[in-house]
């Protein structure tokens, strides 16, 4: 009989690294899986200053790139079933309609 395999434990230690700066994105700009890893380009909307006749112009501008292999996708996709799930475990917080004193007409008056 065949010895069990032994199976290795993964143990990491977190090391904070403030000279990693954080990015704010607007939106996820492009993204692709070539089997082996995700690529994700993420987008911040830099706006010029408005022209005389009001109209806003400006540029989607890449903030950040973001590569990751299978396993990192997969992780990423349990944390954020996880917010979800957890969002969504109470009611939404809804607005409060102020009182209309005004009674629509009926059809024919």
């Amino acid at each position: 009989m065949a010895p069990a395999p032994h199976t290795l434990q993964k143990h990491m230690t977190y090391v904070g690294r403030p000279d990693i700066s954080e990015a704010y994105t607007d939106f996820l700009g492009q993204g692709c899986y070539d089997e082996t890893t995700l690529r994700m380009e993420f987008f911040v909307n830099r706006m010029n200053n408005p022209q005389s006749d009001r109209t806003l112009t400006g540029l989607p501008v890449t903030a950040c790139r973001v590569i990751m292999p299978p396993s990192g996708v997969l992780d990423i996709i349990e944390q954020l079933i996880a917010v979800g799930t957890h969002l969504t475990t109470r009611p939404p917080h809804r607005t409060v309609r102020a009182a209309s004193p005004h009674t629509a007409p009926t059809l024919g008056v």
